[in-house]
């Protein structure tokens, strides 16, 4: 019961992360950064489309395409 915290299944050396379980290694530097700043932006902009449609009235999620009148299932 030692390693029950999820954080000690990663070494961190000298900006490299080492994952114990498949040895994967991820440098930390500014490459990873944008792409963690990438994600967040895309994380932030869909929650708050979310939040925005949950405010509006609409329960139900929705899918990323518009609908046509001429197409299938209508």
């Amino acid at each position: 019961m030692k390693n029950w915290l999820w954080t000690s299944d990663f070494v961190v050396e000298h900006n490299v992360v080492t994952v114990k379980k498949t040895g994967h290694v991820i440098a930390i530097n500014l490459e990873l950064a944008h792409d963690i700043f990438t994600w967040f932006c895309f994380y932030v902009f869909a929650q708050g489309w979310r939040l925005q449609r949950r405010l509006t009235g609409h329960k139900r999620p929705t899918i990323a395409f518009f609908r046509t009148s001429r197409g299938h299932g209508t």
